[in-house]
């Protein structure tokens, strides 16, 4: 497939790119079924992880896709002696150039983390199938492999049958097998594959340093939401990678402020060191304020699920212990903290009344805490600064407020009547729409689809779909804006 310029104009025009096959670099392979007699052949189905699925959708359709949003539906446990089996099935929900596609799916684990994690990777690749990638990998048939020592056959541990496993030999046959089927079977059907390093200018240009601010789940971000800018060549050379944005380290008030929202919500300051270590660039590298200030979203967002501490520091070392890089673990954790700001709050203190459903920097707490009228006053100046600053309406900025309180988009809202957190987070969404160069029009007609958004039940829940959404996105827009302007710099 020659590559053009992307991300796609329209949902026609990306659909034959997120459609493509994928190259045998992403592929990997997993035994689905082993039975119990050693004479009969196991199943071993392709499969790609669920970075792979982002990065195609980020490269063919940039800021025109949704990150997934995850519904735990059930979860139960099933005890065999000492041993717990956690049984989770999740919903993933994610939309592609304003069309919503979901599918849902099941997973285990002995853990309810690790369980949860599964259901979700799963649910959202199924749902993926839905507007494209991965469907080409249900054109070959499974693959029957039986156990023993030649190259086409699966590895036992230790003479115990019960438990084949793929080595270096078999993984081999498995490509080669892949790369016969893609020639027979899929590339007549899908076209050729599409190679996402090609397409993202080759690793080299990968960037090296997590950007997780603003929201839980802007750590993705770093390696798949900037949208590239493709060549007509099928044999560019890797463009020399943009020297990283220095950021501010970390001051002691920006590590108090993650203490303090950890003890607001019940939490002990060893869990805060823990997460501040984790959002680090390296276990040597220097906690920056940025990162600082996602934890403390973090901590927002599952105290107020009041996640347990237990849970959280059992995520944490789920993610580094099955991801290979550092920078994954990190993904991986924001991916499970976005799951739980999209479930319907419960609410543990006065934040409630302000915006519970929104993480990151949205809805914190003022400076002027003990006089609420100064605290008005100064809500409502800086809200009115960011209106006259992007030149949007007022009523714009009611219809945010409405969809944060719940109320009809259509009826007049009183600011003057609105919780001044709401009113600060107002503001920074206006912030954020101008970074993405919205128009009033533009922001108009997407506050209407998510006051119109039936994926959520909840007021507070659409609210932070749209603010979540809307706040990654700029946060991505200014991260590749930086970027640029240092290319630019350094030529």
């Amino acid at each position: 497939m020659s590559v053009r310029t992307l991300p796609a104009g329209s949902y026609a025009q990306a659909l034959p790119y997120l459609r493509a096959p994928y190259t045998p670099s992403v592929i990997r392979f997993r035994i689905q079924t082993v039975p119990d007699q050693a004479s009969l052949p196991c199943v071993v189905v392709l499969y790609v992880n669920s970075e792979t699925v982002m990065d195609r959708f980020n490269i063919v359709c940039g800021s025109e896709w949704t990150r997934p949003e995850f519904t735990v539906l059930k979860h139960r446990e099933e005890k065999s002696g000492n041993r717990t089996v956690h049984h989770v099935k999740a919903r993933a929900t994610f939309s592609v150039y304003g069309e919503m596609f979901t599918d849902t799916a099941e997973a285990s684990g002995p853990s309810e983390v690790q369980a949860e994690f599964n259901a979700n990777a799963r649910a959202f690749k199924r749902a993926a199938r839905w507007p494209g990638p991965g469907q080409s990998l249900y054109q070959p048939s499974q693959i029957a492999m039986f156990r023993g020592d030649r190259d086409n056959q699966l590895r036992t541990w230790s003479n115990d049958l019960r438990k084949p496993h793929i080595d270096e030999r078999a993984e081999r046959f498995l490509l080669e097998h892949y790369e016969k089927v893609l020639a027979e079977k899929i590339i007549p059907v899908y076209g050729q594959p599409f190679d996402h390093l090609l397409a993202l200018g080759a690793a080299a240009s990968a960037p090296s340093t997590p950007e997780i601010a603003g929201a839980p789940v802007a750590a993705p971000s770093t390696s798949v939401q900037r949208p590239p800018v493709l060549v007509e060549s099928a044999t560019a050379a890797p463009q020399e990678a943009p020297a990283p944005v220095r950021q501010r380290s970390a001051s002691g008030k920006d590590t108090a402020a993650v203490l303090t929202a950890a003890r607001s919500a019940g939490y002990t300051d060893a869990l805060s060191e823990t997460l501040m270590s984790f959002a680090r660039e390296s276990e040597q590298a220097p906690l920056t304020g940025v990162l600082a200030e996602c934890v403390a979203g973090w901590i927002d967002v599952l105290g107020a699920r009041q996640v347990e501490e237990s849970k959280i520091l059992e995520a944490v070392t789920f993610a580094l212990e099955n991801c290979a890089t550092r920078q994954g673990a990190q993904v991986k954790f924001g991916q499970w903290v976005a799951a739980k700001a999209t479930h319907p709050p419960t609410p543990i203190d006065a934040r409630a009344n302000a915006v519970t459903a929104t993480p990151g920097v949205l809805g914190q707490k003022p400076s002027n805490e003990s006089d609420p009228q100064v605290e008005m006053e100064q809500a409502t100046r800086e809200l009115g600064d960011a209106i006259a600053r992007h030149d949007y309406t007022e009523r714009a900025a009611a219809r945010i407020a409405a969809l944060a309180i719940g109320a009809d988009p259509d009826r007049k809202i009183d600011l003057a009547k609105i919780p001044p957190a709401t009113l600060r987070s107002v503001g920074e969404l206006l912030d954020a729409a101008a970074t993405m160069g919205w128009s009033t029009g533009k922001l108009d007609e997407e506050i209407s689809r998510a006051h119109n958004n039936t994926q959520h039940k909840t007021s507070a829940s659409r609210f932070g779909a749209f603010a979540i959404g809307l706040i990654n996105s700029a946060e991505a827009r200014t991260e590749e804006n930086a970027r640029a302007a240092a290319a630019t710099a350094g030529t």
